[in-house]
């Protein structure tokens, strides 16, 4: 799973090792090339991604 509760959900989040771990988490998903991109944002305590996604499919985005 996602290291969400340690790194994410405190006072200084650690985007570095949430991102890292959810490009594994990407990568991991049949038919995905590579992860070209991952922009997070932060809005009244929520945290968003947006990432960009290359797949035998072509390029995809996918919002979290």
């Amino acid at each position: 799973g996602m290291p969400a509760l340690r790194n994410v959900f405190n006072a200084s989040p650690n985007l570095a090792v949430y991102q890292t771990a959810l490009i594994s988490a990407i990568q991991q998903v049949p038919g995905v090339i590579s992860v070209q991109s991952i922009v997070f944002t932060k809005s009244q305590g929520v945290l968003n991604y947006i990432a960009v996604i290359q797949s035998q499919y072509g390029e995809l985005t996918v919002n979290g």
